[in-house]
Protein backbone atom coordinates (compact mmCIF):
# COMPACT_ATOMS: atom_id res chain seq x y z
CA UNK A 1 0.00 0.00 0.00
CA UNK A 2 2.80 2.18 0.82
CA UNK A 3 4.43 1.65 -2.69
CA UNK A 4 1.03 2.31 -3.99
CA UNK A 5 0.45 5.72 -2.32
CA UNK A 6 4.13 6.85 -3.31
CA UNK A 7 3.66 5.81 -6.81
CA UNK A 8 0.28 7.76 -7.41
CA UNK A 9 1.45 11.06 -5.34
CA UNK A 10 5.02 11.26 -7.41
CA UNK A 11 6.31 12.89 -10.34
CA UNK A 12 4.43 9.78 -12.58
CA UNK A 13 1.49 11.43 -11.91
CA UNK A 14 2.22 14.69 -14.01
CA UNK A 15 3.95 13.03 -16.95
CA UNK A 16 3.06 12.90 -20.42
CA UNK A 17 1.70 8.89 -20.29
CA UNK A 18 -0.99 9.55 -18.16
CA UNK A 19 -1.44 13.44 -20.23
CA UNK A 20 -2.26 10.80 -23.07
CA UNK A 21 -4.35 8.48 -20.99
CA UNK A 22 -6.40 11.02 -19.15
CA UNK A 23 -7.24 13.10 -22.34
CA UNK A 24 -7.81 9.88 -24.59
CA UNK A 25 -10.17 8.23 -21.43
CA UNK A 26 -11.84 11.99 -21.44
CA UNK A 27 -12.33 11.79 -24.71
CA UNK A 28 -14.04 8.08 -25.35
CA UNK A 29 -16.16 8.42 -22.18
CA UNK A 30 -18.16 11.22 -23.96
CA UNK A 31 -17.83 9.33 -27.11
CA UNK A 32 -19.58 6.10 -25.56
CA UNK A 33 -23.25 8.36 -25.35
CA UNK A 34 -24.13 8.15 -22.23
CA UNK A 35 -25.79 11.16 -20.30
CA UNK A 36 -27.59 14.24 -21.82
CA UNK A 37 -25.94 14.68 -25.13
CA UNK A 38 -27.51 15.59 -28.08
CA UNK A 39 -26.75 12.89 -31.41
CA UNK A 40 -25.06 14.92 -34.08
CA UNK A 41 -21.30 16.63 -33.79
CA UNK A 42 -18.89 13.39 -33.01
CA UNK A 43 -15.77 15.20 -34.24
CA UNK A 44 -16.34 18.57 -31.94
CA UNK A 45 -17.65 16.41 -29.14
CA UNK A 46 -14.48 14.53 -29.44
CA UNK A 47 -12.05 17.82 -29.34
CA UNK A 48 -14.36 19.10 -26.89
CA UNK A 49 -13.84 16.39 -24.50
CA UNK A 50 -9.91 16.37 -25.29
CA UNK A 51 -9.74 19.78 -24.46
CA UNK A 52 -11.49 19.45 -21.06
CA UNK A 53 -9.36 16.55 -20.42
CA UNK A 54 -6.16 18.34 -21.21
CA UNK A 55 -7.49 21.31 -19.04
CA UNK A 56 -7.85 18.64 -16.52
CA UNK A 57 -4.45 17.24 -16.61
CA UNK A 58 -3.29 21.17 -16.45
CA UNK A 59 -5.14 22.09 -13.44
CA UNK A 60 -3.02 18.96 -11.62
CA UNK A 61 0.60 19.46 -13.20
CA UNK A 62 -0.30 23.84 -11.52
CA UNK A 63 -0.77 22.02 -8.06
CA UNK A 64 2.17 19.63 -8.28
CA UNK A 65 4.56 22.16 -8.71
CA UNK A 66 3.24 24.60 -7.06
CA UNK A 67 2.12 22.57 -3.86
CA UNK A 68 2.41 18.75 -3.97
CA UNK A 69 6.27 18.36 -4.68
CA UNK A 70 6.43 20.51 -1.70
CA UNK A 71 4.39 18.30 0.96
CA UNK A 72 5.30 14.46 2.17
CA UNK A 73 3.52 12.24 4.12
CA UNK A 74 -0.43 12.33 4.77
CA UNK A 75 -0.20 16.26 4.07
CA UNK A 76 0.86 14.96 0.29
CA UNK A 77 -2.20 12.20 0.01
CA UNK A 78 -4.39 14.78 1.00
CA UNK A 79 -2.94 17.34 -1.62
CA UNK A 80 -3.16 14.82 -4.34
CA UNK A 81 -7.11 13.83 -3.04
CA UNK A 82 -7.62 17.48 -3.39
CA UNK A 83 -6.51 17.97 -6.62
CA UNK A 84 -7.66 14.85 -8.38
CA UNK A 85 -11.29 15.80 -7.24
CA UNK A 86 -10.53 19.24 -8.59
CA UNK A 87 -9.34 18.21 -11.47
CA UNK A 88 -12.78 16.03 -12.67
CA UNK A 89 -14.64 18.89 -11.61
CA UNK A 90 -12.81 20.99 -14.21
CA UNK A 91 -13.16 18.51 -16.95
CA UNK A 92 -16.78 17.89 -16.09
CA UNK A 93 -17.56 22.05 -16.24
CA UNK A 94 -15.07 22.42 -19.14
CA UNK A 95 -16.91 19.52 -21.15
CA UNK A 96 -20.34 21.01 -20.45
CA UNK A 97 -18.94 24.70 -21.38
CA UNK A 98 -17.63 23.66 -24.60
CA UNK A 99 -21.06 21.13 -25.34
CA UNK A 100 -23.00 23.79 -24.60
CA UNK A 101 -21.12 26.98 -26.78
CA UNK A 102 -20.62 23.85 -29.50
CA UNK A 103 -24.63 23.73 -29.18
CA UNK A 104 -24.34 19.90 -28.23
CA UNK A 105 -26.17 19.18 -25.15
CA UNK A 106 -28.88 21.42 -23.02
CA UNK A 107 -28.01 23.81 -20.68
CA UNK A 108 -29.63 22.67 -17.94
CA UNK A 109 -28.50 22.09 -14.25
CA UNK A 110 -29.19 18.36 -14.70
CA UNK A 111 -26.76 18.03 -17.81
CA UNK A 112 -23.92 20.00 -15.90
CA UNK A 113 -24.66 17.35 -12.74
CA UNK A 114 -23.82 14.25 -14.99
CA UNK A 115 -20.83 15.24 -16.67
CA UNK A 116 -19.59 17.07 -12.92
CA UNK A 117 -20.38 13.78 -10.73
CA UNK A 118 -19.05 11.50 -13.27
CA UNK A 119 -15.79 13.07 -13.96
CA UNK A 120 -15.49 13.76 -10.04
CA UNK A 121 -14.74 10.00 -10.35
CA UNK A 122 -14.12 8.91 -13.46
CA UNK A 123 -11.19 11.56 -13.97
CA UNK A 124 -9.49 10.77 -10.89
CA UNK A 125 -9.41 7.24 -11.45
CA UNK A 126 -7.74 7.66 -14.69
CA UNK A 127 -4.87 9.77 -12.91
CA UNK A 128 -4.69 7.21 -10.27
CA UNK A 129 -4.42 4.45 -12.40
CA UNK A 130 -1.98 5.93 -15.10
CA UNK A 131 0.15 7.06 -12.39
CA UNK A 132 0.32 3.74 -10.33
CA UNK A 133 0.81 1.89 -14.07
CA UNK A 134 3.73 4.29 -14.41
CA UNK A 135 5.31 4.54 -11.44
CA UNK A 136 5.62 0.50 -11.19
CA UNK A 137 7.39 0.98 -14.40
CA UNK A 138 9.86 3.17 -12.92
CA UNK A 139 9.84 0.90 -9.75
CA UNK A 140 10.75 -2.00 -11.46
CA UNK A 141 13.22 0.15 -13.65
CA UNK A 142 15.21 1.64 -10.34
CA UNK A 143 14.88 -1.88 -8.59
CA UNK A 144 16.11 -4.27 -11.83
CA UNK A 145 19.19 -1.85 -12.24
CA UNK A 146 19.75 -1.71 -8.76
CA UNK A 147 19.88 -5.91 -8.74
CA UNK A 148 22.04 -5.66 -11.60
CA UNK A 149 24.44 -3.50 -10.64
CA UNK A 150 24.73 -5.20 -7.02
CA UNK A 151 25.37 -8.32 -9.30
CA UNK A 152 28.26 -6.19 -11.18
CA UNK A 153 29.52 -5.43 -7.88
CA UNK A 154 29.62 -8.65 -5.88
CA UNK A 155 31.63 -10.12 -9.44
CA UNK A 156 33.87 -7.31 -9.60
CA UNK A 157 34.55 -8.30 -5.86
CA UNK A 158 35.13 -11.67 -6.46
CA UNK A 159 37.43 -10.97 -8.94
CA UNK A 160 39.46 -7.92 -7.69
CA UNK A 161 39.87 -9.90 -4.31
CA UNK A 162 41.13 -12.97 -6.00
CA UNK A 163 43.52 -11.13 -7.73
CA UNK A 164 44.22 -8.99 -4.74
CA UNK A 165 44.59 -11.29 -2.03
CA UNK A 166 47.40 -13.20 -3.79
CA UNK A 167 49.43 -9.39 -5.14
CA UNK A 168 49.05 -8.78 -1.21
CA UNK A 169 50.39 -11.99 0.28
CA UNK A 170 53.33 -11.75 -2.09
CA UNK A 171 54.15 -8.15 -1.95
CA UNK A 172 54.10 -8.41 1.80
CA UNK A 173 56.67 -11.80 1.66
CA UNK A 174 58.91 -9.85 -0.99
CA UNK A 175 58.96 -6.61 1.17
CA UNK A 176 60.10 -8.47 4.21
CA UNK A 177 62.12 -10.38 2.84
CA UNK A 178 63.73 -7.45 1.01
CA UNK A 179 64.03 -5.73 4.06
CA UNK A 180 65.82 -8.75 5.91
CA UNK A 181 67.90 -9.11 3.17
CA UNK A 182 68.67 -5.40 3.53
CA UNK A 183 69.34 -5.45 6.67
CA UNK A 184 71.40 -9.02 6.99
CA UNK A 185 73.43 -8.26 3.91
CA UNK A 186 74.77 -5.28 5.79
CA UNK A 187 75.48 -7.34 8.82
CA UNK A 188 79.83 -6.41 9.20
CA UNK A 189 81.30 -9.61 8.31
CA UNK A 190 84.66 -8.41 9.96
CA UNK A 191 83.99 -7.25 13.42
CA UNK A 192 81.79 -9.55 15.04
CA UNK A 193 80.87 -7.36 17.85
CA UNK A 194 79.39 -5.16 15.50
CA UNK A 195 77.88 -8.30 14.10
CA UNK A 196 75.69 -9.34 17.34
CA UNK A 197 74.84 -5.67 18.34
CA UNK A 198 73.20 -5.57 14.24
CA UNK A 199 71.14 -9.18 15.18
CA UNK A 200 69.93 -7.86 18.12
CA UNK A 201 68.83 -4.42 16.17
CA UNK A 202 67.10 -6.53 13.61
CA UNK A 203 65.39 -8.71 16.01
CA UNK A 204 64.18 -5.83 18.30
CA UNK A 205 63.76 -2.81 15.87
CA UNK A 206 62.47 -4.40 12.23
CA UNK A 207 61.31 -8.21 13.04
CA UNK A 208 59.23 -6.80 16.23
CA UNK A 209 57.52 -3.60 14.71
CA UNK A 210 56.68 -5.35 11.05
CA UNK A 211 55.15 -8.38 12.59
CA UNK A 212 52.85 -5.67 14.99
CA UNK A 213 52.27 -3.67 11.63
CA UNK A 214 51.27 -6.56 9.98
CA UNK A 215 48.64 -7.69 12.75
CA UNK A 216 47.30 -4.29 12.58
CA UNK A 217 46.66 -4.06 8.66
CA UNK A 218 43.96 -5.13 6.90
CA UNK A 219 43.39 -3.68 3.82
CA UNK A 220 39.84 -2.20 2.86
CA UNK A 221 37.94 -4.15 0.26
CA UNK A 222 34.92 -1.66 -0.75
CA UNK A 223 33.75 -2.65 -4.53
CA UNK A 224 32.49 0.38 -6.36
CA UNK A 225 29.45 1.28 -7.13
CA UNK A 226 29.60 1.19 -11.09
CA UNK A 227 29.25 5.04 -12.79
CA UNK A 228 26.74 3.93 -15.57
CA UNK A 229 23.08 2.67 -13.86
CA UNK A 230 22.28 -0.15 -15.86
CA UNK A 231 19.80 0.69 -18.27
CA UNK A 232 16.71 -2.34 -17.33
CA UNK A 233 14.10 -2.44 -20.30
CA UNK A 234 10.63 -2.35 -18.73
CA UNK A 235 9.01 -3.84 -21.95
CA UNK A 236 10.78 -7.26 -20.93
CA UNK A 237 7.35 -7.55 -18.87
CA UNK A 238 5.83 -7.95 -22.63
CA UNK A 239 8.48 -10.71 -23.87
CA UNK A 240 8.10 -13.15 -20.61
CA UNK A 241 5.09 -12.27 -19.23
CA UNK A 242 3.46 -13.70 -16.14
CA UNK A 243 -0.11 -14.23 -17.02
CA UNK A 244 -1.59 -15.21 -14.06
CA UNK A 245 -0.39 -12.52 -12.06
CA UNK A 246 -1.76 -10.50 -14.88
CA UNK A 247 -5.41 -11.02 -14.32
CA UNK A 248 -6.76 -9.25 -11.00
CA UNK A 249 -10.05 -9.85 -10.11
CA UNK A 250 -10.68 -7.66 -7.19
CA UNK A 251 -8.67 -4.40 -8.21
CA UNK A 252 -10.07 -4.67 -11.54
CA UNK A 253 -13.46 -4.91 -10.37
CA UNK A 254 -13.09 -2.23 -7.74
CA UNK A 255 -12.06 0.00 -10.74
CA UNK A 256 -15.25 -0.48 -12.76
CA UNK A 257 -17.46 -0.37 -9.97
CA UNK A 258 -16.09 3.06 -9.20
CA UNK A 259 -15.96 4.49 -12.60
CA UNK A 260 -19.98 2.68 -12.66
CA UNK A 261 -21.39 4.34 -9.52
CA UNK A 262 -22.36 8.08 -11.17
CA UNK A 263 -23.74 6.39 -14.05
CA UNK A 264 -25.95 4.21 -11.73
CA UNK A 265 -27.18 7.05 -9.77
CA UNK A 266 -27.11 9.96 -12.43
CA UNK A 267 -27.83 8.31 -16.04
CA UNK A 268 -30.09 5.71 -15.00
CA UNK A 269 -32.94 5.10 -12.68
CA UNK A 270 -30.97 4.81 -9.83
CA UNK A 271 -32.26 1.18 -8.52
CA UNK A 272 -32.13 -0.06 -11.84
CA UNK A 273 -28.54 1.48 -12.11
CA UNK A 274 -27.13 0.08 -9.11
CA UNK A 275 -28.63 -3.34 -9.93
CA UNK A 276 -27.32 -3.04 -13.51
CA UNK A 277 -24.03 -1.97 -12.13
CA UNK A 278 -23.85 -4.99 -9.89
CA UNK A 279 -24.86 -7.82 -12.55
CA UNK A 280 -21.78 -6.60 -14.90
CA UNK A 281 -19.20 -6.43 -11.88
CA UNK A 282 -20.88 -9.52 -10.69
CA UNK A 283 -19.97 -11.17 -13.87
CA UNK A 284 -17.11 -8.85 -14.49
CA UNK A 285 -15.55 -10.86 -11.30
CA UNK A 286 -16.45 -14.12 -12.02
CA UNK A 287 -14.84 -14.16 -15.70
CA UNK A 288 -11.50 -12.91 -14.22
CA UNK A 289 -11.15 -15.08 -11.82
CA UNK A 290 -11.71 -18.33 -13.62
CA UNK A 291 -9.60 -16.63 -16.22
CA UNK A 292 -6.78 -16.28 -13.20
CA UNK A 293 -7.31 -20.05 -11.94
CA UNK A 294 -6.71 -21.68 -16.01
CA UNK A 295 -4.09 -19.57 -16.34
CA UNK A 296 -2.71 -20.68 -13.24
CA UNK A 297 -3.31 -23.92 -14.11
CA UNK A 298 -2.32 -24.14 -17.33
CA UNK A 299 0.93 -21.57 -17.99
CA UNK A 300 1.12 -20.52 -21.19
CA UNK A 301 4.98 -22.05 -22.69
CA UNK A 302 5.83 -18.97 -24.44
CA UNK A 303 5.19 -14.80 -24.57
CA UNK A 304 2.62 -15.14 -27.65
CA UNK A 305 0.56 -17.96 -26.48
CA UNK A 306 0.50 -15.83 -22.56
CA UNK A 307 -0.58 -12.54 -24.13
CA UNK A 308 -3.16 -14.20 -26.39
CA UNK A 309 -4.52 -15.62 -23.35
CA UNK A 310 -4.95 -12.61 -21.40
CA UNK A 311 -6.08 -10.95 -24.24
CA UNK A 312 -8.71 -13.75 -24.66
CA UNK A 313 -9.58 -13.95 -20.36
CA UNK A 314 -9.93 -9.88 -20.78
CA UNK A 315 -12.25 -10.21 -24.73
CA UNK A 316 -14.55 -12.63 -22.62
CA UNK A 317 -14.55 -11.15 -19.34
CA UNK A 318 -16.03 -7.79 -21.36
CA UNK A 319 -18.16 -9.10 -23.73
CA UNK A 320 -20.08 -10.87 -20.90
CA UNK A 321 -20.14 -8.14 -18.90
CA UNK A 322 -21.55 -6.05 -21.56
CA UNK A 323 -24.27 -8.36 -22.46
CA UNK A 324 -25.39 -9.20 -18.40
CA UNK A 325 -25.77 -5.46 -17.97
CA UNK A 326 -27.67 -5.38 -21.81
CA UNK A 327 -30.07 -7.94 -20.51
CA UNK A 328 -30.20 -5.79 -17.01
CA UNK A 329 -30.76 -2.03 -18.37
CA UNK A 330 -33.84 -3.19 -20.90
CA UNK A 331 -36.01 -0.32 -21.04
CA UNK A 332 -34.52 2.18 -18.58
CA UNK A 333 -33.45 5.31 -19.73
CA UNK A 334 -29.74 5.12 -19.83
CA UNK A 335 -29.96 2.04 -21.92
CA UNK A 336 -26.51 0.72 -23.56
CA UNK A 337 -24.62 3.45 -21.43
CA UNK A 338 -22.87 0.72 -19.23
CA UNK A 339 -22.75 -1.73 -22.27
CA UNK A 340 -20.85 0.85 -23.91
CA UNK A 341 -18.82 1.76 -20.77
CA UNK A 342 -17.77 -1.65 -20.49
CA UNK A 343 -16.28 -2.44 -24.06
CA UNK A 344 -13.77 -0.03 -23.15
CA UNK A 345 -13.06 0.78 -20.12
CA UNK A 346 -12.09 -3.10 -19.37
CA UNK A 347 -9.80 -3.66 -21.58
CA UNK A 348 -8.31 -0.28 -21.42
CA UNK A 349 -7.61 -0.44 -17.09
CA UNK A 350 -7.04 -4.30 -17.08
CA UNK A 351 -4.45 -3.98 -19.78
CA UNK A 352 -3.22 -1.05 -17.02
CA UNK A 353 -3.76 -3.46 -14.42
CA UNK A 354 -1.76 -6.16 -16.02
CA UNK A 355 0.96 -4.42 -16.36
CA UNK A 356 1.26 -3.35 -12.90
CA UNK A 357 0.43 -6.37 -12.03
CA UNK A 358 3.23 -8.14 -13.73
CA UNK A 359 5.69 -5.81 -12.55
CA UNK A 360 5.25 -6.08 -9.06
CA UNK A 361 5.19 -9.49 -9.28
CA UNK A 362 8.79 -9.45 -10.94
CA UNK A 363 9.86 -6.49 -8.24
CA UNK A 364 9.02 -8.74 -5.29
CA UNK A 365 10.83 -11.32 -7.34
CA UNK A 366 13.75 -9.02 -7.61
CA UNK A 367 13.46 -7.43 -4.29
CA UNK A 368 14.18 -11.16 -3.11
CA UNK A 369 16.92 -11.97 -5.27
CA UNK A 370 18.80 -8.72 -4.45
CA UNK A 371 18.72 -9.49 -0.51
CA UNK A 372 19.95 -13.05 -1.71
CA UNK A 373 23.09 -10.61 -3.68
CA UNK A 374 23.70 -8.17 -0.70
CA UNK A 375 23.50 -11.52 1.59
CA UNK A 376 26.20 -12.80 -0.60
CA UNK A 377 27.82 -9.80 -0.74
CA UNK A 378 28.23 -9.41 2.98
CA UNK A 379 29.13 -13.01 3.06
CA UNK A 380 31.96 -12.40 0.34
CA UNK A 381 33.38 -8.87 2.34
CA UNK A 382 33.46 -10.87 5.51
CA UNK A 383 34.94 -14.18 3.74
CA UNK A 384 37.85 -11.87 2.11
CA UNK A 385 38.59 -9.69 5.09
CA UNK A 386 38.76 -12.86 6.76
CA UNK A 387 41.50 -14.38 4.37
CA UNK A 388 43.11 -10.72 4.57
CA UNK A 389 43.41 -11.14 8.27
CA UNK A 390 44.68 -14.93 8.24
CA UNK A 391 47.19 -13.96 5.39
CA UNK A 392 48.38 -10.97 7.46
CA UNK A 393 48.16 -13.30 10.74
CA UNK A 394 50.23 -16.12 9.22
CA UNK A 395 53.29 -13.26 8.32
CA UNK A 396 53.06 -11.70 11.71
CA UNK A 397 53.38 -14.76 13.76
CA UNK A 398 55.88 -16.20 11.62
CA UNK A 399 58.04 -13.01 12.30
CA UNK A 400 56.77 -12.86 15.63
CA UNK A 401 57.58 -16.66 16.24
CA UNK A 402 59.96 -18.36 13.60
CA UNK A 403 61.60 -15.40 12.51
CA UNK A 404 62.79 -14.01 15.78
CA UNK A 405 63.33 -17.15 17.16
CA UNK A 406 65.84 -18.11 14.34
CA UNK A 407 67.63 -14.89 15.10
CA UNK A 408 67.93 -15.43 18.50
CA UNK A 409 69.13 -18.42 17.87
CA UNK A 410 71.65 -17.58 15.75
CA UNK A 411 72.95 -14.51 18.07
CA UNK A 412 73.74 -16.75 20.95
CA UNK A 413 75.57 -19.31 18.67
CA UNK A 414 77.30 -15.78 17.57
CA UNK A 415 77.94 -15.13 20.95
CA UNK A 416 79.19 -18.53 22.34
CA UNK A 417 81.60 -19.08 19.30
CA UNK A 418 83.00 -15.09 20.24
CA UNK A 419 83.17 -16.35 24.03
CA UNK A 420 85.43 -19.55 22.45
CA UNK A 421 87.62 -19.09 19.93
CA UNK A 422 86.47 -16.02 18.04
CA UNK A 423 84.83 -16.38 14.69
CA UNK A 424 85.73 -15.57 10.80
CA UNK A 425 84.66 -13.45 8.10
CA UNK A 426 83.74 -16.57 6.27
CA UNK A 427 82.04 -17.75 9.45
CA UNK A 428 79.67 -14.44 9.07
CA UNK A 429 79.14 -15.22 5.66
CA UNK A 430 77.84 -18.26 6.49
CA UNK A 431 75.73 -17.00 9.11
CA UNK A 432 74.56 -14.60 6.67
CA UNK A 433 73.55 -16.73 3.94
CA UNK A 434 72.31 -19.30 6.60
CA UNK A 435 69.95 -16.57 8.11
CA UNK A 436 68.50 -15.57 4.59
CA UNK A 437 67.63 -19.28 3.64
CA UNK A 438 65.96 -19.67 6.84
CA UNK A 439 64.22 -16.41 6.72
CA UNK A 440 62.25 -17.27 3.53
CA UNK A 441 61.75 -20.91 4.56
CA UNK A 442 60.02 -18.84 7.80
CA UNK A 443 58.35 -16.84 5.80
CA UNK A 444 56.55 -19.19 3.55
CA UNK A 445 52.85 -20.25 4.14
CA UNK A 446 51.85 -23.23 6.64
CA UNK A 447 49.88 -25.55 5.38
CA UNK A 448 48.88 -26.85 8.92
CA UNK A 449 45.40 -27.09 9.64
CA UNK A 450 44.15 -25.29 12.80
CA UNK A 451 42.15 -28.13 15.23
CA UNK A 452 39.44 -25.93 16.86
CA UNK A 453 38.95 -28.35 19.69
CA UNK A 454 42.61 -28.29 20.21
CA UNK A 455 42.71 -24.69 20.58
CA UNK A 456 39.93 -23.88 22.70
CA UNK A 457 41.02 -26.80 25.03
CA UNK A 458 44.08 -24.91 25.55
CA UNK A 459 42.24 -21.55 25.92
CA UNK A 460 40.73 -23.73 29.10
CA UNK A 461 43.68 -24.71 30.21
CA UNK A 462 45.82 -21.29 30.06
CA UNK A 463 42.75 -19.78 32.01
CA UNK A 464 42.61 -22.38 34.86
CA UNK A 465 43.03 -21.46 38.39
CA UNK A 466 41.55 -17.75 37.02
CA UNK A 467 38.27 -18.47 35.39
CA UNK A 468 36.14 -21.74 34.54
CA UNK A 469 35.90 -21.42 30.44
CA UNK A 470 33.65 -24.12 29.06
CA UNK A 471 32.93 -25.01 25.60
CA UNK A 472 31.11 -26.99 22.63
CA UNK A 473 30.74 -27.50 19.49
CA UNK A 474 27.81 -28.42 17.38
CA UNK A 475 28.45 -31.94 15.69
CA UNK A 476 27.53 -30.07 12.33
CA UNK A 477 29.53 -27.45 13.22
CA UNK A 478 32.65 -29.25 13.85
CA UNK A 479 32.27 -31.40 10.55
CA UNK A 480 32.31 -28.46 8.70
CA UNK A 481 34.78 -26.42 10.23
CA UNK A 482 37.08 -29.36 9.52
CA UNK A 483 37.16 -28.74 5.83
CA UNK A 484 37.47 -24.88 6.51
CA UNK A 485 41.07 -23.96 7.69
CA UNK A 486 40.23 -20.22 7.28
CA UNK A 487 36.86 -19.94 9.27
CA UNK A 488 39.01 -22.57 11.63
CA UNK A 489 41.39 -20.06 12.67
CA UNK A 490 39.05 -17.07 12.24
CA UNK A 491 36.89 -18.64 15.23
CA UNK A 492 39.81 -19.29 17.30
CA UNK A 493 41.55 -16.42 17.31
CA UNK A 494 37.85 -14.65 17.67
CA UNK A 495 37.45 -16.74 20.66
CA UNK A 496 40.96 -16.61 21.98
CA UNK A 497 40.30 -12.92 21.84
CA UNK A 498 36.83 -12.78 23.20
CA UNK A 499 37.50 -15.41 26.17
CA UNK A 500 40.67 -13.18 27.17
CA UNK A 501 38.44 -10.14 26.90
CA UNK A 502 35.61 -11.47 29.07
CA UNK A 503 38.38 -12.25 31.84
CA UNK A 504 40.63 -9.41 31.83
CA UNK A 505 38.48 -6.62 31.00
CA UNK A 506 34.86 -7.84 32.07
CA UNK A 507 36.70 -9.84 35.24
CA UNK A 508 34.11 -12.64 34.55
CA UNK A 509 35.14 -15.59 36.26
CA UNK A 510 32.84 -18.18 34.38
CA UNK A 511 32.95 -18.31 30.96
CA UNK A 512 31.10 -20.95 27.99
CA UNK A 513 31.96 -20.51 24.19
CA UNK A 514 29.50 -22.50 21.91
CA UNK A 515 30.15 -22.60 18.28
CA UNK A 516 26.83 -24.07 16.38
CA UNK A 517 25.42 -23.07 12.70
CA UNK A 518 23.66 -20.38 12.34
CA UNK A 519 22.92 -20.63 8.73
CA UNK A 520 23.99 -23.06 5.88
CA UNK A 521 26.95 -21.09 5.17
CA UNK A 522 27.12 -19.22 8.61
CA UNK A 523 29.13 -20.24 11.60
CA UNK A 524 28.01 -18.49 14.82
CA UNK A 525 29.77 -18.52 17.83
CA UNK A 526 28.37 -17.52 21.42
CA UNK A 527 30.56 -16.10 23.85
CA UNK A 528 28.80 -16.05 27.39
CA UNK A 529 30.23 -15.06 30.53
CA UNK A 530 29.03 -13.89 34.33
CA UNK A 531 31.47 -10.27 33.72
CA UNK A 532 30.84 -7.02 32.55
CA UNK A 533 30.03 -6.42 28.78
CA UNK A 534 32.45 -3.02 27.45
CA UNK A 535 31.03 -1.11 24.78
CA UNK A 536 32.79 -1.96 21.98
CA UNK A 537 33.02 -5.48 22.12
CA UNK A 538 36.39 -6.28 21.97
CA UNK A 539 38.97 -3.95 22.42
CA UNK A 540 42.08 -3.55 19.97
CA UNK A 541 42.61 -6.48 17.25
CA UNK A 542 39.50 -8.05 18.33
CA UNK A 543 37.48 -5.02 17.35
CA UNK A 544 38.94 -5.37 14.01
CA UNK A 545 37.74 -8.84 13.67
CA UNK A 546 34.33 -8.37 14.81
CA UNK A 547 34.01 -5.62 12.27
CA UNK A 548 35.73 -6.72 9.24
CA UNK A 549 35.68 -10.40 9.48
CA UNK A 550 32.01 -11.39 10.85
CA UNK A 551 28.99 -11.05 8.79
CA UNK A 552 27.41 -9.40 11.47
CA UNK A 553 27.89 -9.74 15.03
CA UNK A 554 25.92 -8.29 18.54
CA UNK A 555 26.84 -7.65 22.05
CA UNK A 556 24.14 -8.69 24.75
CA UNK A 557 24.33 -7.21 28.17
CA UNK A 558 21.67 -8.64 30.15
CA UNK A 559 22.51 -10.76 32.02
CA UNK A 560 24.59 -12.83 31.18
CA UNK A 561 26.62 -10.88 29.16
CA UNK A 562 26.45 -12.80 25.25
CA UNK A 563 29.13 -11.62 22.30
CA UNK A 564 27.39 -13.43 18.92
CA UNK A 565 29.14 -13.19 15.94
CA UNK A 566 28.31 -15.17 12.71
CA UNK A 567 31.18 -15.97 10.39
CA UNK A 568 31.48 -17.01 6.89
CA UNK A 569 31.76 -20.93 6.70
CA UNK A 570 32.64 -22.23 2.81
CA UNK A 571 30.51 -25.58 2.75
CA UNK A 572 31.14 -28.62 0.96
CA UNK A 573 30.45 -31.76 0.97
CA UNK A 574 29.50 -32.72 4.31
CA UNK A 575 31.57 -35.49 6.38
CA UNK A 576 30.59 -37.53 9.10
CA UNK A 577 29.67 -35.66 12.30
CA UNK A 578 32.21 -35.87 15.02
CA UNK A 579 30.86 -36.24 18.43
CA UNK A 580 32.98 -33.28 20.16
CA UNK A 581 33.03 -31.23 23.27
CA UNK A 582 34.75 -29.93 26.47
CA UNK A 583 34.75 -28.56 29.22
Amino acid sequence: MTSFLQRITGPALVSWPVLVLVVVWSTALNLLGAGPTVSGGLALRAVAAALAGALSFALVVGAWYAVIRRCNGPVRIVAVTITLLLAGLVRGAALQFLLVTFALTDDSTASALVRLVSSAVTIPMAFVIGAAALGAIVDYRADAAMLVSEQQRLGQLLDASARGLEERRTDAVQRIQAQLDDEISRLPVDDAPATVQALESLAGDVVRPLSHELARDLPEWSPETPSLVPDVPWADVFRAPDAAQAIRPGVLTLVMATIGIPGALLVYTPVRGLIALAGAVLVLWACLAIGRRWLAARPPRTAAAAWLRIGAVLAVATLLSSAAVGVLDVGDRGQGAFSRLALVAIPVFGLLVAIMSMLGARMRNITAELAEVNRDLRWSLARINTESWEQNGRLSRALHGPVQSLLHARLLNLRRALEADGTSASDIESLRADLQRSLAAALSPSDSPVVVEDVLRDVSGTWAGLAEVGWWIDEDAAALLADDPLCSEAVTDLATEAVSNSIRHGHATSVDVRIDMSDDNLLRLRVIDNGIATDKGLPGLGTVLLTRCTFDWSLSRDEPTTLTARLPLQVRERTPALDVGGA
